[in-house]
């Protein structure tokens, strides 16, 4: 027979970590920037921004990401200019 103690206890870790994982995703933020405003490409790659105007996919914003060398839309997959 299962100890209702230990199991309440699992159940009580397993809801902690749910909630400090969704607060970890929620409350991440993305820098928002405009295609004049762009931020230099960083070195590592990897790094994700909004760009407001940005025209991807038939939509006007777009997240992005830098490979290294230049800033991808997501939607597209090509360098955003």
């Amino acid at each position: 027979m299962p100890n209702l103690d230990t199991d309440q206890e699992l159940v009580d870790e397993n809801r902690k970590a749910s909630i400090y994982f969704e607060d970890y995703l929620f409350n991440q933020s993305t820098p928002t920037y405009t295609l004049a405003t762009l931020p230099t490409v960083s070195d590592d790659g990897g790094v994700s921004i909004y760009v407001s105007d940005a025209t991807g996919a038939s939509l006007t914003g777009s997240l992005c990401f830098s490979n290294g060398t230049v800033w991808i839309d997501v939607t597209t997959g090509a360098a955003v200019a």
